[in-house]
């Protein structure tokens, strides 16, 4: 391969693909903590969560969705690079609606029936389940995709927004990658540009909320993560701009922590605009202090790298199913909330690595159902690993 083709050829950034892991498996925090919440399943024993671990969710919720967003427009740039015109739209389609549809087929019956025999989870869930419960599993199934009252969906959301995403911004970033870059140095100053039209889009949205729902149940949320994804791809696209971000990460890390410190102490003083104000600041500082400390520290692979980066949309297809099923037996038992929190977490995401690593992992159809590749994908090699140091 001639310099020129291997410039062009692009190439998978170890510290990205180690956030996208980080942002999935996060999952399984908050989502534990939605079990313990305001309306816990029926039997439950205590009151909820010590504050800290609301503390946690809370502050999990606030940027690592925005972040999902901001690394699915950073990736878009090596995609439609590397595939253009059908064949993207193909790649689209295997990593977005096919595993969207297997979800909902998954999941979508059981989160719902859930729903049906213990009502706590139904907000919890976003699902809207109607009619008397069901007498048995089987009962309900056939009625599960015909009846309108059934929705849930609940975390599969992410999918077709990304989608629309992507179908939205692919005009604007095919032009944007046909300009040619000048090379020049952005100040610091620009980091925090961003912060204009988030905070907007955040004081339209309303005061953030610990969970999911805020980002998508009004216009205002969509926009909002919507700029999140734009800017991920000009950070990919501009070399200089992410520099100027990963030599920032440190003040923003500081600034955003510091935000978000105040926020949980004046929650009852502040109003419900300064509330969104400082959240949308401290949500992108600390998507800056993450890239820019994911560059520093992530940026290489393990032996477990290649392991985890397939394992992402299996597991954040299937985690949900887990997560529910056992809470309601593990919210029951008479242990303190935070031992009970503990192993719900823990064992949910041994059920689910099982699930992943036992089935899906190992036969091909399910691979494709779960937008993997239809072989193994093999791990990075030392000449794979020289090749991307002496080419950042």
């Amino acid at each position: 391969m001639n310099q020129q083709a291997a410039a062009l050829t692009p190439i998978r950034r170890p510290d990205i693909d180690w956030l996208r892991i980080f942002a999935v498996y996060s999952f399984f925090i908050f989502q534990a903590v939605w079990v313990f919440g305001a309306g816990p399943p029926q039997g439950a024993k205590g009151s909820g969560l010590p504050e800290y671990v609301n503390g946690i969710g809370f502050y999990l919720s606030q940027w690592y969705v925005p972040l999902i967003f901001l690394i699915s427009g950073w990736s878009r740039k090596n995609s439609l690079q590397q595939r253009a015109g059908i064949d993207s739209m193909k790649e689209r389609m295997y990593r977005l609606v096919i595993p969207f549809a297997t979800g909902c087929i998954l999941t979508w019956p059981l989160i719902a029936y859930l729903g049906l025999i213990d009502r706590s989870y139904i907000g919890i869930q976003g699902g809207r389940p109607g009619g008397p419960g069901p007498r048995s599993y089987l009962d309900f199934l056939p009625d599960c995709f015909t009846n309108p009252c059934v929705h849930a969906w609940s975390h599969l959301w992410l999918l077709p927004m990304l989608l629309a995403f992507t179908l939205l911004s692919w005009p604007f970033f095919s032009w944007m990658l046909k300009k040619k870059v000048t090379p020049l140095k952005i100040s610091r100053v620009w980091v925090y540009f961003p912060i204009i039209p988030l905070s907007f889009l955040q004081a339209w949205m309303g005061p953030p909320r610990s969970g999911t729902e805020g980002f998508f149940s009004t216009w205002a949320g969509v926009a909002y993560v919507f700029v999140y994804f734009i800017i991920g791809f000009m950070v990919s696209r501009y070399s200089a701009y992410e520099r100027a971000i990963h030599q920032e990460a440190w003040h923003a890390g500081i600034i955003g922590v510091s935000l978000f410190l105040s926020m949980k102490m004046l929650t009852s003083s502040l109003t419900p605009q300064a509330f969104a104000f400082m959240g949308s600041i401290a949500s992108w500082c600390c998507a800056v202090a993450v890239l820019g400390f994911a560059k520093r520290y992530l940026d290489h692979t393990t032996g477990w790298f290649s392991y985890l980066r397939e394992s992402v949309l299996p597991v954040y297809i299937f985690h949900q199913i887990p997560i529910l099923v056992l809470g309601l037996f593990i919210v029951r038992f008479d242990i303190g909330v935070s031992p009970r929190y503990v192993l719900l977490l823990v064992s949910s995401m041994g059920t689910t690595m099982a699930f992943y690593h036992f089935l899906v992992r190992r036969f091909p159809f399910l691979r494709v159902f779960f937008g993997m590749k239809p072989g193994k994908e093999p791990a990075e090699s030392w000449k794979d690993q020289v090749l991307h140091r002496d080419r950042c």
